[in-house]
């Protein structure tokens, strides 16, 4: 009954966020100050409770001053994504994300990236989708999936690195039109 009412227990709440804290996240593993896709959400306790418990019924951890959301959509609150956002047309209380990104070993400037720049440093992507609102650049790895966001104007919104790649699923392909065999080669 509580649930229903008040929404999924926040298991952030006695988290504590140290007042130095930097970010560093690291596109080649999927990793976030060494905390990764596949484990546990309270190895990243140090992002301290929660910023917005709306997202928990979708359970999505919020962290809009850091332009950073996490994705546990299990019971057993295991890592599924991290999204990296520069800006939320939906969430607009979003910061964007100004702490480090890694690439390759280099640090990439996402405040900089467009889609044009993303094709050129990340390669051609596995698919890219074009509707009225936004160009979404998927790009297929044998355990993750990164989806590379962008306005109309070309502009960066977000990436999210997920365990769960849309394109995985026969049915979302279809209603993507994508004509490209699954699984891509590597």
């Amino acid at each position: 009954m509580f649930q229903f009412l008040f929404g999924p227990k926040n298991p952030t709440r006695d988290w504590e966020r140290p007042s130095n804290l930097r970010l560093t996240f690291d596109l080649d593993c999927g990793e976030l100050n060494g905390v990764g896709l596949g484990q546990r959400l309270d190895r990243l306790s140090f992002l301290g409770p929660i910023e917005d418990r709306e997202g928990l019924r979708a359970g999505e951890y919020r962290y809009c001053s850091f332009g950073l959301s996490v994705g546990c959509y299990n019971d057993a609150q295991i890592i599924d994504c991290f999204d990296i956002v520069q800006k939320d047309r939906y969430l607009p209380q979003y910061r964007p994300f100004s702490d480090i990104c890694h690439y390759l070993g280099e640090n990439l400037d996402l405040g900089r990236l467009t889609e044009e720049s993303a094709i050129e440093t990340f390669g051609s992507p596995f698919w890219k989708d074009q509707d009225d609102e936004e160009i979404i650049l998927f790009y297929e790895f044998p355990n993750r999936e990164w989806q590379v966001e962008f306005a109309l104007d070309r502009t960066f919104n977000r990436i999210i690195v997920t365990s769960k790649p849309l394109m995985a699923d026969e049915r979302q392909r279809n209603a993507y039109g994508v004509n490209k065999p699954w699984p891509p080669r590597q």
